[in-house]
């Protein structure tokens, strides 16, 4: 990969951590004071900007809905933005720095997201800091999972979801190409330029991480922790390949460390979760919670109570602890292991899940004399009947023991995860060590084949490069670049029979291997013959045959919003008109 691609993997502004610091102040960059400081809240927040103009960091405030901002402003500035922007779901938290409290302290009083009003520079660095302690614990506990509710429809949007997501986590285990280690440790080296503290922890992963070692890194204050919880938890797809040797690592030395004398184990976890998430886990018969990152439990049920009973709800969250059964015992289960030698805590007594574990809600009830809910879940195999066991292997069985590049991104494709544009497919190869101009690859020749006779020359000599390329040929990709030297034949108007002959045909010699494929990518051939059937040979009740086949498949595997299946109704429908 040239410098110029790898500059471009992971946007060079972008926050890589949950919490950004906007410092908001006329001097903010004008005494060696405050520019000595801005160093210090580094240490507690890295990502930090500062602004000496109101409409300016007003503005960037509202551009960004989906930080979590931790807001610095002066007296005189904050007396006008903050009932701009307080009640603005990003705004996390809002700090007043000034020389006359007693006046600020008065309008502040209307804000309850103005955390403190200070005079010292001590005693700003001494509340950020403290109070960035109680924020993270708040964030952490934060319940991401995909939920499964047999009992309802299979096309609901949570049930896909909750397909996809376990698909993902066996796809990422199972990568072996792309950036890894040593790229992840460039762009944290970009990321915390100027902070000392990180830069430090970081010379130190870098000379000492090893897989042996992934738990302890795990278990460190470091940004390790932090980024690998965040882009599991968001689902970004983009830094996750950058981690997947490191969550290869921690759970493969679960497994290792994996040893209990007890066949059944309880554990317990303070929790937060959203509202809707939480009613609709209650009001069910039945339902299956798989965890979206590794998931930290203990065995003490007095800690996790106290945490949850000091948490206070919010509009969005609901107040929880869980209670695990858990069978040591069980098999084909994602592994887990009790890490208290790794903790500060001892007496917390942490037991580990890894990414993905899945899990069984046995009940919802609300414990009057600790005025807290409790939420009781079964630690469950991956081998329950109940979540959709049969889709979920069949996809499952299709994935390679070793996935690369054209495995990772097909299952992405086909998901329409991340491919709103041929833009965001090029990307992926470029994080994966691929140059746009590389004629030899078969994705990117795919995409490249434009005018006729150059896209039918370019088309073939794809064919070509996947028959000659692995002993396990993608069959999907080939019946794909069929259609497209169909197309390209169909679109030369004396050419048109040609491309209707040509299509019939590889339908026919090439039925069974569409029968081999998953059924995402059964689901686009059924669409690309149907639009064919309607546009180029106008046989509309074949057309609506094949566009129904795709619909139906599409509708049990992904969410109902998802632009899959929009598009697929969208064509049902044109073609009744």
């Amino acid at each position: 990969m040239t410098e110029t691609a790898r500059n471009r993997l992971i946007e060079p502004h972008r926050n890589l951590e949950t919490f950004s610091l906007i410092w908001c102040d006329a001097d903010v960059d004008r005494t060696k004071e405050n520019q000595h400081t801005q160093s210090t809240l580094r240490s507690t927040i890295n990502y930090l900007k500062v602004f000496d103009n109101i409409d300016i960091s007003e503005e960037y405030i509202k551009q960004n809905p989906d930080n979590k901002i931790v807001l610095i402003v002066s007296g005189k500035m904050g007396e006008q933005l903050v009932p701009h922007i307080h009640d603005l779901k990003q705004i996390y938290t809002i700090y007043v720095y000034c020389t006359n409290n007693a006046y600020h302290e008065i309008w502040a009083k209307n804000f309850p997201k103005i955390a403190s009003v200070v005079v010292t520079m001590k005693d700003l660095i001494k509340s950020i800091s403290d109070d960035h302690i109680h924020r993270r614990e708040i964030d952490e506990a934060e319940m991401k999972c995909s939920i499964f509710n047999p009992a309802t429809s299979q096309q609901q949007e949570s049930n896909a979801s909750f397909i996809w997501f376990r698909l993902l986590i066996e796809n990422i285990m199972r990568l072996t190409e792309g950036p890894s280690i040593p790229e992840l440790i460039q762009i944290a080296t970009q990321q915390y330029d100027g902070n000392e503290k990180e830069i430090a922890m970081i010379d130190d992963f870098s000379s000492t991480y090893c897989a042996a070692k992934s738990l302890y890194w795990y278990t460190r204050e470091s940004f390790l922790y932090r980024w690998l919880n965040k882009c599991l938890r968001e689902t970004d797809i983009d830094m996750i390949v950058y981690f997947r040797s490191i969550i290869r690592d921690i759970s493969q030395q679960l497994a290792l460390e994996k040893s209990f004398d007890e066949p059944k184990i309880t554990v317990y976890r303070g929790q937060l979760l959203g509202k809707h998430e939480f009613n609709s886990i209650r009001s069910s018969e039945l339902s299956y919670v798989v965890m979206k990152s590794f998931f930290s439990t203990s065995k003490n049920r007095v800690k996790a109570l106290e945490f949850a009973k000091q948490t206070p709800p919010s509009d969005i969250l609901e107040v929880l602890m869980l209670e695990i059964e858990v069978d040591t015992k069980l098999q084909l289960i994602k592994p887990f292991a009790d890490i208290s030698y790794l903790s500060d805590f001892k007496e917390e007594e942490e037991i580990l899940f890894s990414l993905g574990c899945l899990f069984k809600v046995k009940e919802v009830v609300r414990d009057v004399n600790e005025n807290v809910w409790i939420m009781k879940l079964i630690l469950c195999g991956d081998d329950d009947s109940n979540v959709m066991k049969d889709v979920y292997d069949d996809l499952k069985n299709r994935i390679h023991e070793n996935v690369d590049l054209n495995s990772f991104a097909d299952f992405l494709r086909d998901m329409y995860v991340g491919f709103e544009s041929e833009t965001k497919y090029r990307h992926l190869h470029e994080i994966f060590s691929l140059q746009n101009d590389d004629d030899e690859d078969p994705d990117v020749m795919l995409f490249l084949g434009e005018g006729y006779d150059e896209a039918i020359a370019f088309y073939q000599k794809s064919i070509d490069k996947y028959m000659n390329s692995s002993s396990n040929i993608n069959y999907a990709h080939i019946i794909n670049i069929h259609f497209e030297i169909a197309k390209q034949h169909a679109y030369k108007v004396e050419n048109a029979d040609v491309g209707v002959d040509y299509l019939e045909k590889i339908i026919q010699d090439l039925q069974s291997k569409i029968n081999d494929c998953t059924p995402l990518k059964r689901a686009n051939i059924y669409l690309n013959i149907g639009q064919f059937y309607s546009t180029y040979l106008k046989k509309y009740e074949k057309a609506l045959e094949y566009n129904e086949k795709c619909l139906d498949i599409r509708r049990k595997l992904l969410p109902d919003d998802n632009e899959l299946i929009t598009e697929v109704e969208s064509t049902i429908t044109r073609a009744g008109e």
